[in-house]
């Protein structure tokens, strides 16, 4: 599912940036197999699946219902999930990562081509239930 470069601790230190904040960027982290189905299945815009947001810093539409995702959607957020997953992230950042199978402030988004809007703002910082604190994201861009 994910490339196994990615794997690599030693490399993974190497792509670490501090700088405004900790993060990697990781080109081809999904293998192309996983990918293109993820792609193929990804939700058409029109979809009722969707929640809309349309206020000052975001215009888009959202999912985090695990019932709505497809089998590999829903493979690829349990994997993201797992204690192989984050074990891994805990070691890359070198503190505890928690698993969030309730998907809040998380799931799917898709924007209107030109017309989607999401301005860096903080919400979700502190989770609902858990009340732990969120200081990473994962984020996934397909186009």
């Amino acid at each position: 599912m994910i490339n196994k470069n990615f794997f690599n601790l030693k490399n993974i230190k190497k792509t670490l940036h501090t700088k405004p904040f900790k993060h990697i960027v990781f080109d081809g982290f999904l293998n192309i197999l996983t990918l293109k189905k993820l792609q193929k299945e990804f939700p058409d815009y029109k979809s009722d699946i969707w929640h809309n947001y349309s206020n000052y810093c975001e215009l888009k539409k959202t999912c985090n219902q695990w019932n709505h995702f497809n089998k590999a959607t829903y493979s690829f957020f349990m994997y993201l999930n797992s204690s192989k997953f984050i074990n891994y992230l805990s070691k890359i950042f070198s503190e505890n990562i928690h698993a969030d199978f309730g998907l809040h402030g998380a799931g799917i988004n898709i924007m209107k081509g030109g017309l989607g809007k999401l301005n860096p703002h903080l919400d979700n910082n502190i989770h609902p239930k858990t009340k732990l604190k969120r200081k990473y994201n994962l984020l996934f861009f397909f186009t």
